[in-house]
């Protein structure tokens, strides 16, 4: 039962790199373009995979948005384990991302998980985790993994490059 609310909280669309059109690549500054791509690369390989698994449905291979989402489903919740695997953790789900977390889960030898925190949290305050560890300092792995930007990310990662502006975008104050 715990599991059917879990896949029932699960969202209806992602905004990550696999996600993305070829028009969404061409917004992005270079860096964030590059890690996208690979996104969308890595959503490939797991078509790949799928084609080759006997009992999956017709109507999951056949449907692109069916497939683009089971694949950011489980790309955006799985958490590194301490062998350098990654594994499904549904109730990690409900935990914010931070570079500076207030909390971090841990791993038994028997691949228990547990959450604890590394400081006092407030009431009201969000018990926030860091997604992954190799993602944290970079703000386009986020949005390429996850389709987030943390909120404390400089602002200058989301400016949209225009190629050969006119005057008229530099009169509406375009600042490349």
């Amino acid at each position: 039962r715990m599991y059917y609310e879990w896949l029932k909280s699960l969202p209806k669309f992602f905004s990550n790199g696999s996600s993305m059109t070829e028009f969404c690549f061409g917004c992005l500054p270079p860096y964030a373009a590059e890690v996208s791509l690979r996104e969308k690369q890595r959503l490939k390989l797991f078509v790949e995979a799928l084609e080759r698994v006997p009992f999956v449905s017709d109507v999951l291979m056949k449907s692109d948005e069916i497939t683009k989402w089971a694949f950011s489903s489980v790309n955006t919740r799985c958490h590194p384990t301490p062998d350098g695997d990654r594994c499904l953790a549904p109730l990690a789900d409900f935990f914010d991302h931070s570079s500076d977390p207030n909390a971090y889960l841990y791993w038994d030898e028997g691949m228990n998980l547990s959450v604890y925190t590394s400081r006092d949290v407030g009431a009201g305050e969000a018990i926030t985790i860091c997604y992954d560890p190799s993602l944290m300092y970079n703000p386009s792995d986020l949005l390429a993994r996850y389709g987030c930007i943390e909120e404390t990310a400089q602002a200058t990662f989301a400016k949209y490059k225009i190629d050969d502006p006119t005057q008229e975008y530099y009169d509406l104050g375009y600042d490349p």
